[in-house]
């Protein structure tokens, strides 16, 4: 991930040629170093060094985002001074972790890639991009809730969502309520079940519940 404000700020572009409203590109590094003929060649990561342990001065950015026209495809030189853990963050696995040789390619992959975690913390890397992008992703396909450890984070579809509120759908968490409570939400995680506001109610019930039994029996 690429913070537009590190092209902006070292003139390798001007805010008007930005498309995108957030602040964030999605894209590959490449590392600058010296081979032993002094020819350069590229590696990855963002503590490589040369064949002579030299820390590499230049790095290639290349922008590989389709949902920002004017920005993809697009290769900026930098200083590796700007690799300081702000302005360009690493990405989750779920997406992409290997470079991309075309267009097609990444967008063929993304189409295909596999959903981000219903629960937030099982994100490698947590950081703003990695969240926006989660969320937007998941939302795009009608999953507007989404676990963040104990929180539930619900986005407004601004549609009818058909099958989202139906007995059927009570009814899977219901099943469970009396052993759940609040704290446990990697049980559902784990168990398949996607998030939800039921699920929220099931753990708040199954909590008072075993409340009320504990205070009956006298523990």
């Amino acid at each position: 991930w690429i913070n537009i404000s590190l092209l902006i700020d070292e003139q390798l572009c001007n805010k008007s040629s930005i498309d995108k409203e957030w602040g964030w590109l999605r894209g590959h590094l490449q590392i600058h170093s010296s081979n032993s003929n002094g020819n350069d060649k590229f590696s990855g990561g963002s503590n490589s060094s040369d064949d002579n342990g030299a820390t590499p001065s230049t790095m290639t950015v290349t922008i590989n985002d389709p949902s920002s026209p004017t920005q993809n495809g697009r290769a900026y030189t930098l200083s590796t001074k700007c690799n300081d853990g702000n302005r360009i963050l690493m990405a989750n696995s779920w997406w992409t972790n290997r470079p991309i040789d075309s267009n097609k390619e990444l967008t063929n992959m993304l189409e295909s890639s596999n959903e981000p975690p219903g629960d937030l913390v099982d994100l490698t890397h947590l950081h703003e991009p990695a969240i926006v992008h989660a969320l937007q992703f998941r939302y795009e396909r009608d999953e507007i809730y989404t676990n963040t450890g104990s929180i539930l984070l619900a986005l407004n579809p601004f549609k009818q969502l058909n099958g989202l509120y139906t007995q059927g759908m009570m009814e899977l968490y219901w099943e469970e309520a009396g052993e759940k409570s609040v704290g446990n939400e990697r049980d559902d995680a784990e168990g398949g079940k996607p998030p939800h506001v039921y699920d929220v109610a099931a753990r708040a019930f199954g909590s008072m519940m075993r409340a009320l039994e504990e205070s009956r029996d006298g523990v």
